[in-house]
Order: C-alpha cells, then sequence, then structure tokens
C-alpha cells in the first residue's frame, strides 16, 4: 500500500495571522514542575498551527469502529479448510478504532517521520509560552500519538504491546523526542506534561497507546478548536464500551488506564467513579448501580491493527477468502484480486461484524441520556 504523494507534501507548520496582536504570556501555578520551554500560556491566539498533513494521514489509515453496543465477540473459529484460528481472541476485539499499521512502511514511514521531526521542530519557531492553552494541549497529543504510531510501525507485526510498552525496557520510557531542546520520552509528555499542566481526566483520552483497550485514535488531527468536543467524544465511546467500563460480580471493572492516570485522580475510587457518570449513558448507570467497589483490570493489550499484526495473508489465496464488492476496506486500502477485492477471514470477520452493527443502531431508533453534569474543563483557547 501506498499514500497518495499529497502525504509527502503536507507538513506540520505554523502561519502567522495578520492581526496585529501580541501574545500575552500566562503564567500558571500548575505547571512550574515542568521545563522552563513549557510553562506557561497565551490568553489570546496569534498564530495557528496546522496539522492537515497528519489528518490526511489519519483519514488514510484509520479505521471507524463506531459506538460500541457491549455485545460480546463470539469465539473464533478456524479459518474454512484449516483448524487455524488467527488474531485477537478477545471478548471485547469487535470495539474500538483500528489503524492500518503495515501501511507505515517505507515511503510511508518516512511520511509520518517527517511529521514527528515537523512537530517537534514547531516551539522551535515561537516558544510556547506564547500559544494558548489549547493550541499547547492539541499539539502534545498530536505529537504524542504520532511518535507512538511511528514507534509501533518499527515493531510490527508484534501483537500483544504489553511487555513492549511496560515492560522492564519500555518504549514509552525511551527518549524518542526533543523539543525545545528538551529530551523527552512518550511516559514525559503524558505523566509530566499533560497531566500536571491541565489536571484533567479528558486527556488520557486524547493519548493513543496503540492496543485494542486504549481510547480511540481518530480520523483527524486535534486542534485548537476541536480539541475538547473530541476528548468528550472518545470519553463517552470508551466509558459506554465494556474495554473501558463494565459491572461482573458486584465490582465496576474498568480499564486499566485509569490506574495508569492515578495522578488526574486523586481520591482515586470517588473520582473515577465521578468523572465516569458525567459521561456515563444509560446502561452504563445501571451498570454502575449494581456495583459497591472499583477494580482496574479491564485490559486488552492486542495491536489495535485492521489486520491484527497478520498483513502476510494479503498476498496468499485461500479456499473462502471473502470477496466483498462493496468492501468498506476500499476507503483505506486498495486491495485487488482478479478484478475483485479479496479480504483476510479475520479481517473480514471483523469489517462485516462492524458493519452489522452499525446497521442495528441506524435501524434502532433510542434516546440516551448521558449524565453530564457542569463542564469542569478548562477550554480556552
Amino acid at each position: 500500500m501506498k499514500l497518495s504523494s499529497r502525504a509527502f507534501g503536507l507538513m506540520g507548520g505554523i502561519m502567522m495571522c495578520l492581526s496585529g496582536l501580541a501574545a500575552t504570556a500566562t503564567a500558571t501555578a500548575d505547571d512550574s514542575s515542568l521545563p522552563e520551554p513549557f510553562q506557561g500560556h497565551a490568553d489570546i491566539r496569534t498564530f495557528d498551527i496546522y496539522y492537515d498533513d497528519l489528518s490526511y494521514i489519519l483519514r488514510t489509515t484509520v479505521f471507524d469502529s463506531g459506538l460500541s453496543d457491549r455485545t460480546l465477540a463470539r469465539a473464533k473459529r478456524p479459518t474454512i479448510n484449516t483448524r487455524i484460528t488467527r488474531g485477537n481472541k478477545s471478548l471485547n476485539r469487535l470495539e474500538g478504532n483500528r489503524l492500518v499499521f503495515f501501511a507505515f512502511e517505507d515511503e510511508n514511514l518516512e511520511a509520518i517521520q517527517a511529521i514527528r521531526t515537523g512537530l517537534e521542530a514547531t516551539p522551535d519557531q515561537i516558544p510556547m509560552r506564547e500559544w494558548t492553552k489549547n493550541q499547547q494541549l492539541a499539539f502534545w497529543l498530536n505529537l504524542y500519538n504520532v511518535t507512538l504510531i511511528e514507534a509501533l510501525a518499527h515493531h510490527y507485526p508484534e501483537t500483544n504491546l504489553r511487555d513492549l510498552l511496560y515492560g522492564e525496557d519500555s518504549l514509552l520510557d525511551e527518549k524518542l523526542l526533543t523539543v525545545a531542546g528538551v529530551p523527552l520520552s512518550l511516559n514525559n509528555i503524558h505523566q509530566d506534561i499533560l497531566i500536571p499542566k491541565w489536571q484533567d481526566p479528558l486527556v488520557m483520552y486524547g493519548l493513543f497507546h496503540g492496543y485494542v483497550g486504549s481510547p480511540n485514535i481518530r480520523r483527524e488531527a486535534y486542534t485548537p478548536e476541536n480539541v475538547y468536543a473530541a476528548l468528550k467524544e472518545n470519553a463517552r465511546e470508551f466509558i459506554n464500551s465494556n474495554r473501558g467500563v463494565r459491572a461482573d460480580d458486584g465490582k465496576l471493572k474498568v480499564s486499566v488506564l485509569y490506574a495508569l492516570n492515578a495522578g488526574l485522580f486523586p481520591n482515586w475510587e470517588q473520582d473515577v467513579k465521578a468523572h465516569i457518570t458525567k459521561y456515563a449513558d444509560r446502561r452504563t448507570m445501571r451498570q454502575m448501580g449494581q456495583t459497591s467497589w472499583v477494580e482496574a483490570s479491564n485490559e486488552d493489550f492486542y495491536i489495535a491493527d485492521l489486520y491484527e499484526g497478520i498483513p502476510h495473508d494479503l498476498s496468499i489465496s485461500y479456499p473462502g477468502a471473502p470477496m466483498m464488492e462493496n468492501n468498506p476496506l476500499l476507503e483505506y486500502l486498495n486491495l485487488t484480486g482478479s478484478g475483485r477485492h479479496l479480504t483476510p477471514p479475520h479481517v473480514a470477520e471483523f469489517v462485516n461484524a462492524i458493519t452489522e452493527k452499525k446497521s442495528r443502531q441506524k435501524a434502532t431508533v433510542t434516546v440516551d441520556e448521558v449524565a453530564e453534569g457542569t463542564e469542569t474543563e478548562s477550554e480556552n483557547k
């Protein structure tokens, strides 16, 4: 697969608005622990940062799985004429967006590397204290996600990301970036910049961790204009899914990511439940009412790859390979076989299940009240 040459021509950068306004830098008490280049923010936006190149890459490689209906996946069956089952066997494997990871090779990997290096250099052009907080937030989320995608592409097709991300030599602890002269790991961005500076649980939903149990990777980059709406949308999708929050045997089982983001929940159990309540739909609220305590045990570290780490099946001719004239994958890939479109069985299972789910959801008219309460997040642009 090769992305359009447009991917190589679009580079992240800054365009100065000719507004004549001077940036007013504001120091904030909650970012005093950050390296000096990342402290403070401007109250007025005087320039724009464009992420069109990143949005193009995401639209080309992200498969939108839609909202969860909390249906558990059936046990996998062997491929026709074999005794073999492939890919993720988790009961929650039908939830969450998917990325076409094998697309990031050769020229495409160079394209995403160029986007990442362009983002890294942006604070060298204008100091971050002259950025608004929304500009800073969108920047850090985009930089984190594009860097993680690039790093995982180098390890593809590794499928279980637990040890890679959280083992002794964690990829998240490697100093993969240098921003404003400061060497940074992805954990530095997450734990040492985003959590202390924003102190807002919504930021955790903007970080894609590369596996199924992660908050969604979106089909567009974050911008100052869309960042909070997008984070709320990700929060609702995640909280109202089995991989995010579910009741089991009197316990409210939440994703292990809530424990990894403990810095956002000082009174952990109380704060986690209060946060979930803000974005829970009726079904999730009913489940919460059946529980007495919170346990961070939901996990699925299988790579959130549309091809489930098995790209070599693309070149194999096998009995029973689905040939789909109206294949949703064609929006993302140009796969052909004898003039028709071949889809590996394990991918077809996922795509067909998502297509059927979306059809059911479209046909069913329901109204879910979302208990959000009073918004407290800072949304200064």
